[in-house]
């Protein structure tokens, strides 16, 4: 007795994540339906993936609080509702010190005075 599965035609598709696989031709049509809906969406501006963990207006606050001694990476991102490893993400110069994140305009006093 032969399965259903054994008189079906293949396809071979590649992937560039599996690598070549094969398909049915019912679940090759689902992928290069999903793959033209992609395709559509990007074409029309739409951003895809996971939204960002934290919005630009989060971003500046958050520098803007690591300039003040008093405030803790910690005490920042439980104020923002993010992990210590998003703002360390999405504050970059945190990596080589806090002193790094100082605001320019505060640089240039302590410069000229």
């Amino acid at each position: 007795m032969t399965s259903a599965l054994a008189k079906l035609d293949w396809v071979e598709i590649s992937d560039r994540n599996a690598g070549a696989i094969k398909l049915t031709p019912i679940e090759a049509l689902i992928v290069e339906g999903t793959h033209e809906g992609l395709a559509a969406a990007r074409a029309r501006g739409r951003r895809l993936g996971r939204p960002p963990a934290m919005t630009p207006e989060q971003i500046r606050h958050a520098r803007d609080l690591l300039t003040r001694p008093e405030n803790t990476v910690s005490s920042i991102a439980r104020l923002l509702g993010v992990s210590r490893s998003t703002i360390f993400k999405y504050v970059p110069e945190l990596a080589t010190g806090r002193s790094a994140v100082e605001r320019p305009a505060q640089a240039e006093l302590e410069v000229g005075s």
